[in-house]
């Protein structure tokens, strides 16, 4: 009984998950899930699309999951869907590049989307791996007997007659070609063998439309189609497309006008970024001419050469728009005959963001029931959005980005169209989303308009595709017993009251991990942060914590606990966003597929235990409760703008004195004195009970009631330990025959409920620690209106000073003979509060009660005002705002001028890991000297001035070359194959990376990285090294984000030899007359941002401008070969009307660079990533306004007042570059090209303001960033 195994699996392996946190054990659980799946499939015929659903479902646990993807590309397989299985296997395959099972689906897979040379290679790479696979060589010799064209494709023809290619029977297919139609297949084959793809495919569709029962060529049809797409690569729009929310999905095929109205409306009406995807489906009446001479930035359009249909039209927009789709995206499907009204997108947004279990919405939908081989269509509910089983993708459809993804292509064995819709729908109610009908929505329809449609065609549609798609539902079990579709999850009632605005103003889903289930300070604050977002935010949490504290669970107000544990069971489906991991820093947590990770985390001393500061640099930011924690941490080594202050919450809600009676307190006094805390040595219990005792006695009729509990044991009654504790404290204090006051302790865990009520028992609460991360007690205490007595130091005095509260006296002293579990505390100070004050304090509080009073009422006004769940969550939402606005809105922070400190400057502080002293060092540098790269350039000048430095004797190591550059024979000849004995510092600078540690001395590595994230194994081998030298600032930050010790990671920037690069310098003679020329310096890669530059260049100029842009490429017959533009740049020249681009290529000495810039007015750099961005530095010294991206490594010298600086947004890239594993998600700046193409055209319309800018960029250049401040 498949419903009930997967029902007792699926339950086991979430267990395993939830409960007990063992991937392992889910994991295991999941295989039994599949092992039971293949077990009770019927012999012979497994049903694969059950197989296929029980894949998705454990992949969105675990997206990595190797044995899932290995039986989701099996059954995609088996059910003809290549494309997809194909993506499939290569996801597989870069988890496990050996995996023989992906290679055999994969080659599988190539040949039925007739790519023999690409089957048999991964055949071929089979047999590398396992010699003795005899099917692998088999199906290699077959490969080799088939006939094929030029180009190596096999033509669909071909497979026709091939048992592998007939599919499960998932939708009937399989029925062979009647012989009557061979000749006509003949000539389809002939045009494939011809290279006619197009002549072909129409001919193939021609025949389908007039024998629409016949299996094998509705098959046939559909490979056609594929094969089709296949052959267009799917282009990059070189590289102009900004991700937006919204995808507008339209295909074209004639009805101009249409066109032109529905784009008309959607720039009027569309209120928020979008951009259009277009497909032309072949038109012939003027539509592709008026297409291509659109030129709006947001529209990219591609012309078919073939009629793809509705099913392939929509797979090939679908193909278009997945490299650019946002995780909180969708892709908007429509007909062109549509037109649009004012509101049309807030109509269908406000829907998505109130009902986030929807993965469909539509204008217009139906209901239907199968019946035999045919769907009836049904009523609709009119006015209220619905539930329905079909949207009509025409008529205006949004499919969410999470729906599209995973219910992947259309079917194409549809044809043309009818019913593409329906299947759709049902794939997509198939993956658990719900699709709604939205009605109402301000679009108008002008129908049969669009060029695909025809009049006169019915409503019932194509019999043959109905019966098709029946029989494939059936087989896919979501058909019921009725005859209707089986919906994901119960319907859940949608009232007709208008829909309210969304208040999410925060689109990335987030992810919150704390120790939410245990009685802790973390837990506590947790809690209040995440209840009142939970009603604003996609949000969701983990309890992140090996103690979980039932009794405190079951305490919870029901409502509370109802919504921690909703929250908690959204976690596991949710990917990408924030990720929050609420802990002590040394338990941050980074997940592969967030986008950014905050950590929220606290300290109560003077600084951060040692292990903390890599863990916080290691996140994108840190937020802390305090201006006194930002000290501390920055202190102690973690960047200090990454650090941001959030405060703690309170419930205002909750602690809220006219709401409680007072708790009744076990032998309460005429005055009740409460201190709330965990027993141990840093909460000064025993200054409390010294001045508690010293001060009082039992004449005073005072009572001091202790709620404590031993640490990590939050439900235990410590009763035991403490009493005879307390007792021995008492006696060593020689208070003789004193009566002493009452001590009374509440070792019974107190309901998060009760808490209010507690404090309103008390008369005052006195918490003496000797240091707070934020100060919990103390802040509840004030929320109900209570004096409060606590250390005048620390992170509490965020909310509490001496107006509101009474602060105690202290002195800072060193921690010691602290509680073993306390020991990360040593070596630090903290502070230890005035026993004498205290005393004073607690008098006085007890003398003058109403005095005490008017300080908690100012108490309560303050923290509920500034500190209540409302504020704080309404400052967590702002800071939210801010980080999805680093991926969706282009910014420039401003930066000031930085002049880089000496050495001397720099380690004044903290002493260097190498440990020499300044002067009589001995240093080997080995690298490369050799060449004009950029590493060798900096070898030699940084090396060159380290050696005219007194007492620095410095040793070059390579391999001398007899045939060096002309310029450079004598660097050649002193480098040396060895370091010489004594060698004190051993300096690494070579690209590949040299990670090996000298045989003697330290060991310094310099290696810049321009991707966000660090290498996985750059990391360990980095952690290996005395010291990384970093060019710029933001390769630090990278480096610490990778988990480095800040103390070892330092900044060594790169310079300029000013007797060369002045603006002074001879200019270099250009072929052009233009009177203002743009520069561009570096390796035309997509990194540096040619094809920003190019584009903005062609939009802010035409050939009748008195411009020209000089692009001097770099490396593209070295590191860079077959990276470049070069392309790119020749297309851009060749352009109708373009302004003047000048390619140059060629190599130029050091002598006569200098010239090209002083030959040009200003230079443009916008680039993605820069481990530095020298050429930036040369062009300034040289007296050039730059313009230049905001945010990287050129902010440590190109900064407002000297450089014109874009704003850009932070584009994630994955965890890979090339072949190197990150330790994170990287990523990449994305310079606003409309912000560029505006400051090129300012610049050259008023360049007096530029070239003033230039000047004084020179003059600082010049006297701060030279080589030998450098050295």
């Amino acid at each position: 009984d498949l419903p009930e195994l997967r029902a007792r699996l699926g339950t086991a392996a979430r267990a395993s998950v939830v409960e007990k946190f063992s991937w392992t054990a889910a994991a295991e659980a999941h295989r039994a899930f599949f092992r039971a799946a293949l077990a009770t499939a019927a012999p012979g015929q497994p049903d694969y699309a059950q197989i296929e659903r029980l894949a998705r479902q454990a992949l969105t646990e675990n997206p990595d999951g190797v044995e899932a993807l290995a039986l989701l590309a099996q059954a995609l397989l088996q059910r003809r869907s290549f494309t997809e299985a194909a993506r499939v296997c290569l996801r597989l395959l870069a988890l496990d590049e050996a995996h023989l099972n992906a290679l055999a689906t994969l080659a599988k897979c190539l040949f039925h989307a007739n790519e023999p040379a690409a089957a048999r290679a991964t055949l071929e790479r089979i047999l590398e791996l396992d010699p003795g696979n005899a099917l692998a060589r088999e199906n290699l010799a077959a490969l080799a007997q088939l006939p094929a064209d030029a180009n190596g494709v096999q033509p669909p023809a071909a497979a026709a007659a091939s048992p592998e290619a007939k599919p499960a029977a998932d939708g009937g297919v399989g029925a062979p070609l009647p012989a009557e139609l061979q000749p006509e297949m003949d000539a389809v084959s002939a045009a494939y063998q011809a290279g006619d793809l197009p002549a072909a495919h129409a001919m193939l569709h021609r025949l389908f439309k007039a024998h629409p029962d016949c299996d094998a060529l509705r098959e046939l049809a559909g490979e056609s189609t594929a094969l089709i797409r296949a052959a267009c690569p799917v282009p990059d729009f070189g590289g102009a497309v900004k991700p937006a929310r919204l995808n507008i999905a339209l295909m074209t095929f004639n009805a101009l006008a249409y066109t032109k109205l529905c784009l008309a409306s959607l720039r009027a009406h569309t209120t928020e970024p979008y951009n259009i995807f277009i497909v032309d489906n072949g038109s012939t009446d003027g539509t592709r001419e008026w297409l291509a001479a659109q030129t709006d930035e947001n529209l990219f359009v591609e012309f078919s050469p073939a009629n793809l249909g509705v099913p392939g039209g929509r797979n090939r927009l679908l193909q278009l728009i997945q490299p650019h789709l946002r995780e909180d995206g969708f892709v908007i499907f429509m007909d062109n005959d549509i037109e649009v009204m004012p509101g049309w997108v807030e109509h269908f947004s406000n829907f998505f963001a109130a009902h986030p279990h929807v993965g469909i919405g539509t204008a217009v939908g139906h209901q239907f029931v199968v019946r035999g081989d045919v769907r009836e269509l049904g009523a609709v509910p009119v006015g209220v959005p619905a539930p329905v089983d079909v949207a009509c993708g025409g008529f205006v459809c949004w499919v969410r980005s999470a729906t599209a993804r995973a219910v992947g292509d259309y079917d194409e064995r549809l044809g043309l169209f009818w019913h593409e819709d329906d299947d759709y729908s049902v794939r997509a109610l198939a993956e658990g989303w719900e699709v709604f009908i939205v009605p109402g929505a301000p679009v108008l329809h002008h129908e049969h308009k669009s060029g695909a449609a025809k009049p006169g065609l019915k409503v019932g549609g194509s019999p043959a595709n109905q019966r098709y798609l029946v029989n494939k539902w059936r087989a896919m079990g979501v058909v019921n017993a009725n005859g209707r579709i089986r919906r994901p999850v119960p319907q859940r009632p949608l009232t007709n009251a208008p829909m309210r605005k969304s208040r999410a103003r925060v689109s990335l889903p987030v992810r919150w991990a704390a120790p939410f289930f245990n009685p802790t300070g973390y837990a506590s604050e947790a809690i209040n942060f995440v209840l009142p977002l939970s009603h604003q935010l996609n949000l969701s949490i983990l309890h992140d914590n090996q103690i979980t504290s039932e009794k405190f669970v079951a305490e919870l107000p029901t409502s509370d606990h109802d919504r921690l544990m909703a929250l908690h069971d959204k976690v596991f489906l949710m990917r990408g966003g924030i990720f929050v991991t609420h802990n002590p820093g040394h338990g941050f947590k980074r997940v592969a597929d967030a986008l950014y990770h905050v950590g929220r985390t606290m300290f109560e001393t003077d600084r951060i235990p040692t292990d903390w500061a890599g863990c916080c640099n290691a996140m994108d930011e840190v937020w802390v409760p305090s201006q006194f924690n930002v000290e501390t941490f920055a202190n102690s080594g973690v960047e200090r703008d990454k650090l941001v202050v959030i405060p703690g919450a309170v419930d205002e809600g909750l602690f809220a004195p006219a709401k409680h009676t007072p708790l009744a307190l076990p032998n309460p006094a005429r005055f009740n004195f409460v201190s709330v805390f965990e027993w141990s040595g840093r909460k000064a219990w025993d200054v409390l009970l010294a001045a508690y005792l010293r001060e009082f006695s039992a004449e005073d009729d005072v009572c001091l009631h202790l709620r404590t509990y031993l640490f990590g044991h939050p439900d235990a009654d410590p009763r035991d330990t403490l009493e005879p504790l307390i007792r021995e404290f008492a006696a060593k204090l020689g208070l003789g025959r004193k009566p002493l006051p009452r001590i009374e302790l509440l070792t019974e865990q107190i309901p998060t409920r009760d808490l209010p009520r507690l404090y309103l028992a008390a008369d005052c609460v006195v918490v003496p620690s000797r240091g707070e991360g934020w100060g919990r007690p103390m802040h509840e205490a004030m929320a109900m209106g209570r004096p409060v007595i606590a250390t005048g130091w620390s992170a509490n005095l965020e909310f509490m000073n001496a107006e509101n509260s009474y602060l105690l006296d202290y002195e800072l002293a060193e921690v010691k003979g602290v509680e073993p579990y306390l020991k990360h505390y040593l070596g630090h100070r903290w502070a230890n509060p005035s026993e004498k004050h205290l005393r004073e304090l607690m008098r006085r509080v007890r003398e003058n009660p109403a005095e005490a009073q008017a300080k908690g009422a100012l108490a309560r006004e303050h923290v509920t005002t500034h500190f209540s769940r409302a504020a704080v969550a309404e400052k967590v939402i702002r800071r939210l705002e801010a980080i999805e606005r680093k991926f969706t809105t282009p910014a420039c922070p401003a930066v000031l001028c930085r002049q880089f400190e000496t050495a001397t400057d720099m380690n004044e502080a903290r002493p260097t890991a190498v440990g020499c002293r300044p002067h009589g060092v001995s240093v080997a540098w080995d690298g490369s000297f050799l060449d004009y790269g950029s590493l060798s350039h900096v070898n030699r000048e940084l090396t060159g001035a380290l050696e005219k430095l007194p007492g620095m004797r410095v040793t070059r190591l390579g391999q001398s070359a007899l045939n060096a550059p002309a310029g450079l024979h004598e660097v050649a000849h002193s480098l040396k194959a060895a370091a010489p004995a004594g060698t004190q510092v051993t300096v690494r600078h070579a690209w590949p990376p040299v990670w090996d540690a000298p045989r003697a001395g330290k060991w310094v590595q310099i290696q810049p990285w321009e991707f966000g994230a660090l290498p996985v194994e750059w990391a360990k081998h980095a952690a290996r090294a005395d010291e990384i030298w970093c060019y710029s600032n933001y390769v630090r930050r990278v480096y610490l984000a990778a988990g480095l010790d800040p103390a070892k990671v330092r900044v060594v920037p790169l310079g300029i030899d000013p007797g060369r690069f002045r603006p002074e310098a001879r200019p270099l003679p250009l072929a052009t007359r233009r009177r203002f020329k743009f520069l561009f310096v570096g390796g035309t890669i997509t990194r540096k941002g040619p094809d920003v530059l190019l584009r903005a260049y062609l939009e802010a100029f035409t050939a009748a401008d008195d411009v020209c842009l000089v692009i001097k490429d770099f490396g593209g017959n070295g590191v860079y070969q077959g990276q470049t533009f070069s392309a790119q740049i020749k297309a851009a020249q060749a352009q109708p009307n373009a302004p003047e681009i000048i390619h140059l290529t060629d190599e130029l000495s050091p002598e006569t660079l200098p010239g090209l810039y002083t030959a040009c007015d200003c230079l443009v750099h916008p680039y993605r990533g820069e481990g530095f961005g020298l050429p930036v530095l040369e062009a300034m010294a040289c007296g050039l306004p730059v313009v230049v991206t905001g945010g990287g490594a050129t902010d440590d010298f190109a900064t407002d007042e000297f450089a014109f600086r874009l704003p850009a947004t932070r584009r994630p890239i994955g965890n890979q570059v090339g072949e190197l594993e990150l330790v994170s998600r990287g990523w990449l700046l994305e310079p606003d090209a409309h912000a560029l193409r505006e400051q090129l055209r300012a610049i050259a319309r008023e360049p007096a303001e530029a070239r003033a800018k230039g000047r004084a960029a020179s003059a600082h250049v010049r006297a701060h960033w030279t080589w030998r401040r450098a050295a």
